[in-house]
């Protein structure tokens, strides 16, 4: 009884780490945004970011997590997401828990959802 009990009790903390460790790197990359300004390069903006794995006890997260691009009026923007929010902690990263950085000719435009609506 007393090794279950110690068992548990090790098994929450680990979980509870893993859960501190994602809000803690995931705070750093919404805390590294407000370094980006625009017009700098993507170069910059990309060494500001990170593109390290975030390596948890449970999972790996890609920095950047996804990159794509979009087709503006007249332009082709390339935007890269990093997570930036745990909003429910399923183990799936969802849109809403992502920021997008947008380029156009790897220049830093802007970045947030309400940049990238803008640019459709």
């Amino acid at each position: 009884m007393k090794k279950a009990v110690i068992l548990f009790l090790m098994i929450s903390l680990l979980v509870g780490c893993a859960t501190v460790t994602l809000y803690r790197a995931v705070g750093d990359n919404k805390a590294k945004l407000s370094r980006l300004a625009v017009g700098m390069s993507k170069d910059e903006a990309l060494a500001i970011m990170g593109t390290k794995p975030i390596i948890l006890p449970d999972t790996i997260i890609n920095n950047p997590y996804r990159i794509a691009s979009i087709h503006g009026a007249r332009q082709k923007f390339e935007i890269v997401y990093y997570v930036t929010d745990v909003l429910v902690e399923d183990g799936i990263i969802d849109d809403n828990e992502l920021t997008p950085i947008v380029f156009f000719n790897n220049e830093l435009q802007g970045w947030g959802w309400d940049y990238v609506n803008n640019i459709r």
